[in-house]
């Protein structure tokens, strides 16, 4: 929930160029094109064994878990979450993500702290709508 108002408010223009420029590091894992369960969503769809290091933009990481196909969370041994694998139903046959816990807690807290200095507004007439932006 916490994550669709991130979005929601990153839409309405309410973030500074610092939030919108911020990329979360994450990892993904290529889907292997063998789903072997219909309903009920599993890792083993996905090659774990072969990470990529990527850098995403907090608002692609919000529309994972928004709109997500599948979402399971990995524990540590000291029973804490490291972070959330998701993925969204657009990203399901490609990729599923990882995203670690404290990436999760870094984006919530830019969006608490961030406050734009300016924000300039003009009207879009092919849009039909005025859009703002920030410093």
């Amino acid at each position: 929930m916490a994550l669709f108002m991130v979005r929601r408010l990153a839409e309405d223009g309410k973030f500074s160029t610092k939030f919108k420029n911020h990329r979360a590091k994450i990892l993904r894992f290529a889907f292997n094109g063998r789903p072997h369960r219909l309903r009920y969503k599993d890792l083993d769809e996905y090659e774990l064994e072969n990470e990529q290091p990527i850098l995403k933009g907090a608002i692609f990481v919000c529309n994972q878990f928004i709109h997500a196909h599948c979402t399971q969370a990995l524990v540590k041994e000291d029973r804490n979450w490291a972070g959330l694998y998701t993925n969204s139903d657009f990203e399901k046959r490609k990729w599923i993500y990882f995203v670690p816990i404290l990436e999760i807690v870094k984006i919530l807290e830019m969006a608490v702290e961030d406050f734009p200095s300016s924000v300039t507004w003009r009207y879009d007439p092919v849009a039909e709508d005025w859009l703002s932006e920030t410093d």
